[in-house]
């Protein structure tokens, strides 16, 4: 009669000498797995990463009587008079491709190459019309509107700058990537759209300045300006009444 013991000696007789073996396996994908990252980190370059940021664009200026210029962001309903507005357009372009090194298997190692542009398509600044019948009054609320510009430019900038903080410190000098070949372009292409959304969530994290610049101060101002001339041409009739804004479209 065989012993109740014998099967789990024999199962541990087997393990004892497959062990070794295993463990050999593994030490050996290790080192191809180092050896190929060490070859990978000679023969590809760094990661490339370029975000810039065009802000050439210049504000396109227009004229609309004071009631219809709520209607250019879509407010149906609105308290108080607008003097004027500034929309900006933000646009982007995101650009992720990769330098790449053949492995066996249908394998690639790769080093990423990500070109990210920033820009406006399009600044618009509109004043009320009835204010181009006194020049100071028009150049008041302009110089305003141009202030809006500045401040979305200035957040485009801010906005490269950080995006590519953040994008070098995700791919550091010595960051090479092993994957397969068929996985390669989907990757790219959820890296991309990742990367766009985060620059949107950026540049509006980033473009705060405006309500500081559409403050009571600045509505107060816009009744007493010019010696009061804005309150004459338009149906201002406190001093928080003028309405000085900005949109961004994206």
């Amino acid at each position: 009669m065989a012993s109740p013991y014998s099967s789990s000696l024999s199962v541990w007789l087997l393990l004892a000498a497959l062990l070794p073996g295993l463990a050999w396996a593994k030490d050996v994908q290790t080192t191809q797995g180092q050896d190929e990252r060490t070859l990978c980190l000679s023969a590809l370059p760094n990661p490339d990463i370029q975000v810039s940021a065009d802000t050439s664009q210049q504000p396109s200026m227009h004229l609309a009587p004071s009631a219809t210029i709520p209607l250019l962001v879509g407010k149906d309903q609105v308290h108080g008079v607008y003097l004027g507005l500034t929309r900006a357009a933000f646009q982007l372009t995101v650009r992720i491709s990769a330098r790449e090194m053949a492995l066996p298997g249908n394998r690639v190692c790769t080093s990423p190459i990500v070109q990210i542009a920033l820009s406006f398509s399009q600044i618009d600044v509109t004043t009320a019309s009835e204010l181009a019948l006194d020049r100071c009054a028009h150049e008041f609320v302009s110089s305003h509107e141009l202030m809006h510009v500045h401040f979305h430019k200035e957040a485009l900038n801010n906005t490269a700058a950080s995006l590519q903080a953040e994008l070098r410190k995700q791919y550091p000098p010595d960051f090479r990537k092993i994957e397969s070949r068929a996985s390669l372009q989907v990757k790219q292409e959820d890296a991309s759209q990742l990367t766009a959304w985060r620059a949107r969530e950026l540049f509006s994290r980033l473009n705060t300045m405006h309500a500081q610049l559409d403050s009571p101060a600045e509505y107060a101002k816009a009744f007493d300006v010019c010696g009061g001339v804005i309150a004459r041409l338009l149906p201002i009739r406190t001093r928080s009444g003028a309405k000085l804004a900005q949109g961004t479209v994206e």
